[in-house]
């Protein structure tokens, strides 16, 4: 597996509606951190497009050897260009371009593996503090074997992405992932070879902390693979005891200047002996932009009181965050459907009428802090395509807000 694959940035985030953070791309491909995926995914539609600039700078240890034409010391520059597009609620995909300014002991430049990938979420998290995708990466073969930068053998990968919200909270994540590939590697005792397609065991444990909800992120990431390069080389013939390892730790921060753009900063680099490593520092910076945001609340969402006639008797909890619904489809009106719906739930629905435009096809569930959680699972008693948008400007009559839309008066049943 390429070295600086660690080490290019990621920066891009998802904003299911006007400012919620949802999932933001990795270097790898799909959702994630800045080195590591995790188990988000984009909604429906959305997709960003990312670039990111990596350098690491290798000291291999003495123990390698000094082979003829080849410089001990050596550093990796590239350029990657990341897309991902969701096309299910719960499904991604994601293309990977990465290409070498400068890279591997003769510093050779040019276009490595394109990856393209798959990410199926499992388990939300939404509902429980537990969340759970599988990823598939097919690394196509398009890099040049004869300049050092491939094994011109085609690569594939599956990875299994745990995530957990400490405390229940959105401020404190910690993910896992571990995976199998049969893929390049580089053998540092025999750098002449190039890149080899063997067997690597992948593994990270990271946390991430909101310094600030949608806003600022920090992330401490621990990434390690393991290779089996064969018992006529340096390495173990052994994947699970650890062959030809490499162990990098890495700081990230995230900072999104507005809703649809976030900048990326990492910095890190391999762990010392007597873990074997050539990476010792690396650094990462990128720009990400989203695409396709619902159109709901772009200046703060102004709530208008109508005549429309009003539910049932309210049952449920009614100590719980006070439920607007309202209609925004022109070509149908199902607003009292759905507020029955989510007062069957449990939920505490004050008032029932229409939006001030009728021209929303997504639904969109508007919500105060600190009822994010609560408006996740209204927004999942409405079928159809729909967004979550967290309100800029507090509103004292509701606490959640939801839009009916036309995909939702499609599929109401």
């Amino acid at each position: 597996m390429k070295h600086s694959i660690f080490l290019t940035l990621v920066a891009t985030f998802l904003l299911i509606a006007s400012n919620v953070f949802a999932a933001m791309p990795s270097n790898s491909g799909g959702s994630g951190l800045v080195s590591t995926r995790t188990p988000d995914v984009l909604s429906r539609d959305a997709w960003n497009l990312s670039a990111f600039l990596g350098y690491t700078g290798h000291l291999t240890p003495s123990d390698y050897g000094n082979p003829s034409g080849y410089s001990r010391d050596w550093a990796d520059t590239n350029i990657s260009g990341i897309f991902n597009y969701g096309f299910l609620n719960n499904l991604e995909g994601g293309i990977v371009f990465p290409v070498d300014i400068s890279g591997g002991p003769k510093s050779q430049s040019g276009i490595n593996n394109i990856d393209v990938l798959g990410k199926y979420r499992f388990l939300n998290g939404e509902t429980s503090p537990i969340s759970l995708a599988a990823t598939l990466d097919i690394g196509i073969p398009s890099a040049s074997k004869s300049s050092v930068l491939g094994s011109g053998d085609t690569n594939v990968s599956a990875e299994a992405d745990f995530g957990y919200r400490i405390g229940g909270s959105e401020k404190n994540m910690l993910y896992w992932d571990i995976g199998f590939k049969q893929g390049d590697y580089y053998d540092k005792a025999q750098p002449l070879k190039g890149y080899q397609n063997v067997p690597i065991l992948l593994a990270s444990l990271s946390y991430e902390y909101a310094i600030l909800l949608e806003k600022a992120y920090f992330s401490v990431e621990m990434i390690g693979q393991s290779a089996n390069i064969g018992s006529g080389s340096s390495g173990s013939t052994d994947i699970i005891p650890l062959g030809d390892e490499d162990l990098y730790a890495l700081f990230g921060f995230r900072y999104l200047p507005t809703h649809v753009t976030m900048l990326t900063l990492g910095v890190g680099g391999g762990l010392p002996d007597p873990v074997r490593t050539d990476t010792n520092y690396l650094a990462t910076l990128g720009f990400s932009y989203l695409f396709n945001t619902a159109k709901s609340a772009v200046k703060g969402f102004v709530y208008k009181r109508t005549s429309l006639p009003q539910p049932a008797k309210p049952v449920g909890q009614m100590n719980g965050p006070k439920v607007v619904v309202v209609n925004g489809c022109s070509s149908g009106d199902k607003a009292q459907f759905f507020a029955q719906k989510i007062k069957a739930s449990g939920f505490n629905v004050i008032e029932v009428g229409r939006a001030p435009s009728l021209n929303y096809n997504d639904s969109v569930v508007i919500f105060n802090d600190p009822y994010y959680s609560q408006a996740v699972n209204i927004l999942r008693l409405i079928p159809g395509s729909e967004k979550l948008a967290r309100s800029k400007v507090k509103n004292s009559v509701y606490d959640i807000y939801v839009v009916v839309g036309c995909s939702g008066v499609a599929n109401a049943k």
